[in-house]
């Protein structure tokens, strides 16, 4: 089951995996989830939940549905998450300052007919509202979410570039991003936004990443394939490696990558013979 959930009041933030919240909304491979369970573990937790939108019927048992989608990370990397304005609450500085006027007398009754929103930041809206409080409750909310979003984009520039790319071109390959600051080069100061899908079969890997090199600008993406080898458990597939890097102006750089195992011969490999002539397997 599913039902629509109310964008208007997302904020856009980077933050550490041991600050996401239950509730929040992240990447993921296959789109966006909403987190409805973190698993904490010493280094690596797991943030896991299902796609915006989905009921999930709450259960006990063997009856009880886990989470469709999961992610594994390093609790210090830093991720994308929206988070509504009622789970940030208060922030100092953004306080509510609406002002009413045209007082309105009808016999025992008093209210005021117009409203104008203001910010205790300084921001005020260009427009009146008639009637109820409400237009102008939203329109300072509206305000509220933009201000601390651009907060989160000054303080890291990759976040920004990723994020207004994917909301111009709805096309692009959804990407489970992490970010960091940049300290030498030319976007040092800014920051980066890292992303990885290994998870994808090769031909979606390589779909994915033309399609952001071309709204990035960048030359094109590297290829390498590495063949079977004999790892300490047997023989491993031969995999392809898939990477790209792009400067994205505004001190902000982008990598994407690839490792991915592909569906070969495997075992066939196990009967080759050795380069010395005798039957074991290369070493």
């Amino acid at each position: 089951m599913t039902r629509e959930h109310p964008d208007g009041d997302l904020v856009v933030l980077a933050v550490k995996v041991e600050d996401v919240r239950l509730g929040d909304i992240t990447d993921h491979l296959g789109g966006r989830l909403v987190v409805r369970e973190i698993v904490h573990r010493k280094y690596q937790w797991d943030l896991a939940g299902d796609e915006p939108g989905y009921v999930h019927r709450q259960s006990r048992g063997p009856d009880e549905i886990p989470p469709r989608f999961r992610r594994s990370l390093p609790r210090t990397d830093t991720v994308r998450v929206w988070r509504t304005l009622d789970a940030i609450g208060p922030v100092r500085g953004h306080g509510r300052r609406i002002e009413r006027g045209d007082l309105v007398v009808r016999g025992w009754f008093r209210f005021y007919n117009s409203h104008t929103a203001g910010c205790s930041c300084g921001w005020r809206d260009a427009t009146t509202y008639t009637g109820n409080s409400s237009s102008a409750e939203i329109a300072w909310r509206q305000h509220k979410t933009m201000a601390l979003t651009e907060q989160a984009y000054a303080a890291q520039s990759g976040l920004r570039l990723v994020t207004e790319l994917q909301e111009a071109n709805q096309s692009l390959a959804p990407v489970p991003w992490t970010f960091r600051p940049v300290y030498n080069g030319p976007a040092a100061g800014g920051g980066m936004a890292q992303g990885r899908l290994d998870g994808l079969p090769l031909e979606a890997a390589r779909t994915a990443m033309a399609g952001w090199a071309g709204v990035l600008g960048a030359g094109e993406v590297h290829e390498f394939r590495y063949p079977a080898r004999q790892g300490l458990r047997g023989w491993k597939p031969p995999r392809t490696e898939l990477n790209l890097s792009a400067y994205g102006g505004e001190r902000a750089l982008v990598e994407l990558s690839a490792l991915i195992e592909e569906p070969g011969p495997a075992d066939d490999a196990s009967t080759a013979i050795s380069p010395d002539g005798g039957d074991d397997p290369w070493p």
